[in-house]
């Protein structure tokens, strides 16, 4: 016995982990600890006008302390082990000034209007070290590091706003919505830190205009037609204006200066959304029925995306741009309804449905493709953007066919491949839905939330890696005399049914990227809710006014999925790397209880 791992695959395969003895000897410890603080101020000049200061603040400290136990198989670091900290302090701050106006001008007409200014800070402080090794094995401690390294990352970054609306409302039937906006940001530079953006929008309540006239309006008690326009300015994260150097100190106290990946783009300037939406609100029987349906449209110009540099530029893995015009355009509808609404029981479903379609209409001057994402040394799969496409698309190595769309097998047996890239899918869900249900009896309520996605793709690159490994369930079939039956055609364009060896056609389909590219679509419980609210008058001689203990559980039942035993939605982030997964940990599940007092 050594206490080392041991790979079930491959014992001499130092750098396989086996997952059991990972599990228990390789720990991670995160820490977290948020406040969150908001004060305000209000003085009245007369009824209709005032002015309002607030100051808030969200304060979070993060602690990591990640553990490699010594004799993991890890092939960048000494068998001795590892340990790593990291510690980070984020916090920012809001505050604002807001003059209110609020006045009935006739005896129909109304007006809201407001004028402020707002300071936006944030900060970022972290520090990293790591043992890198160890000398003394088991002992886990800084001290104990073979060649330790340290860095610290500190992020600076202010908007400072100023910014106005007016609402009109005429008779309770006719609304007219504007809004004005400037902002200065700190990670532009002085010619692009300032940009302006506005907004409008109007709506027309029709079931108040026809009670007005004594038209009768049957089960439908309300409704209203929409119509806005509005512009938003978006920045980016801070210092991408010019080229840095990370530094970090060696164990003999030597700096280290790396050129950071990111090529320095300093004419870089905010994105600009511009967008129009149509709507209709509706509800009928007494509220027990309600329709919201909006039809939208995006243009987002200058966007700024992360995009992989080209060979040339040595030193650089990627840069910052303001890229083309990329358009959206789609439907969102939701349905609420309350079935049953009796004394003491009542219940509550919300179905909610949307599309969206998007296009990139141009990238730039000269520019007709553009790499979002690289993972071509991970199973030739690329993200990109090309004018015409779709945002999302991804581009691979597809099997070779021919017209009918049989495989065509080289002389072994095996499929083979185009060498060229060619679109094998895009990550975005042909539509989305949910459904949530709310029961309430009593004091107790019982909530719980399915969402489902539909359509869109993603590239599986743990199916890759375990199906070449032989570690998956559905290679099992083949170890029994190590062979596998395949279907196709020759380079002759003959039929060809046969068997070939079952690890090199793993091995071979490990070089493709069609194999791996699954549909996304999943249906999942979401969210289930138990909750019980303390009766008033058990509270009626304490300070508080209202109280309920809630029961939570997220992410609890993966109804159905294409992606047996791993979850397609790993594959997607924030970033332009979507529809990728590889090696990803399993989805958490998160049970937990919620407090929730008011005063």
């Amino acid at each position: 016995m050594t206490g080392r791992t041991v790979s079930y695959a491959d014992p001499t395969a130092g750098n396989v982990a086996n997952p059991y003895w990972s599990t228990y000897m390789n720990t991670t410890n995160d820490r977290k600890t948020r406040f969150i603080g908001l004060a305000s101020l209000k003085y009245e000049f007369a009824e209709w006008l005032n002015i309002q200061g607030r100051y808030g603040i969200d304060y979070t400290n993060s602690q990591l302390k990640d553990i490699q136990a010594t004799g993991a198989p890890t092939w960048y670091l000494e068998k001795g082990g590892n340990i790593s900290t990291s510690k980070n302090d984020s916090y920012e701050m809001n505050a604002d000034v807001l003059l209110t106006f609020n006045k009935q001008l006739t005896d129909k007409l109304g007006l809201v209007a407001t004028a402020g200014g707002n300071i936006m800070y944030n900060r970022s402080d972290g520090i990293w070290s790591s043992a890198n090794g160890l000398k003394i094995e088991h002992f886990y401690s800084l001290s104990n590091g073979l060649r330790p390294l340290a860095s610290n990352t500190l992020y600076r970054k202010q908007i400072n706003s100023v910014y106005g609306t007016a609402s009109f409302a005429w008779d309770n039937m006719l609304y007219l919505d504007m809004s004005a906006r400037n902002d200065w940001s700190s990670s532009l530079n002085s010619d692009n830190r300032s940009y302006f953006y506005p907004s409008i929008g109007a709506s027309w309540l029709v079931t108040e205009t026809l009670h007005k006239a004594n038209i009768n309006t049957g089960p439908i008690n309300y409704g209203k037609i929409r119509l806005s326009w509005a512009q938003v300015g978006n920045d980016t994260s801070p210092y991408r204006l010019y080229n840095y150097r990370n530094i970090q100190v060696a164990e003999d106290g030597t700096l280290l200066g790396n050129k950071d990946q990111v090529e320095a783009f300093y004419n870089l300037k905010n994105e600009t959304v511009n967008s129009w939406e149509v709507g209709l609100e509706m509800r009928a029987f007494d509220n027990r029925l309600g329709l919201d349906f909006a039809f939208y449209n995006k243009e987002t110009k200058d966007q700024i995306l992360r995009m992989n540099t080209p060979p040339e530029i040595a030193g650089y893995s990627y840069k910052f741009v303001n890229a083309g015009n990329v358009r959206n355009r789609g439907v969102e509808v939701l349905l609420t309804g309350t079935p049953v609404a009796t004394k003491d029981f009542t219940w509550d479903v919300a179905l909610n449905w949307s599309k969206n379609s998007n296009k990139i209409l141009e990238l730039g001057e000269g520019i007709t493709t553009q790499i979002l994402s690289d993972a071509s040394y991970q199973g030739q799969i690329i993200v990109v953007a090309e004018e015409g496409g779709s945002f999302g698309d991804m581009k691979g190595r597809k099997y070779m066919r021919d017209d009918n769309g049989n495989l065509i097998l080289d002389e072994d047996g095996l499929p083979t491949f185009n060498s060229n890239f060619e679109k094998v899918g895009n990550y975005n869900p042909d539509w989305m839905g949910g459904l949530t249900n709310t029961l309430r009896y009593k004091d107790f309520t019982l909530s719980f939330q399915i969402d489902m996605r539909y359509g869109g793709d993603v590239y599986m690159g743990s199916y890759r890696s375990g199906a070449s490994a032989g570690t998956l369930d559905f290679t099992e079939a083949n170890r029994a005399d190590g062979s596998l039956e395949v279907h196709g055609v020759n380079q002759d364009g003959n039929a060809v049914v046969g068997k070939t060896n079952a690890q090199r056609y793993w091995g071979r389909l490990a070089t493709g990227t069609e194999p791996w590219i699954y549909d996304a679509t999943n249906i999942r419980l979401r969210e289930l809710s138990i909750g019980y609210s303390i009766p008033r008058k058990v509270l009626a001689k304490t300070p508080i006014k209202g109280a309920k203990i809630s029961f939570v559980g997220r992410n609890l039942w993966m109804i159905y999925s294409k992606t047996d035993g791993f979850d397609p939605e790993a594959g997607f982030s924030t970033g332009n790397a979507q529809g990728i997964e590889t090696g990803s940990m399993p989805t958490l599940r998160s049970l937990g209880f919620n407090v929730n007092l008011t005063f």
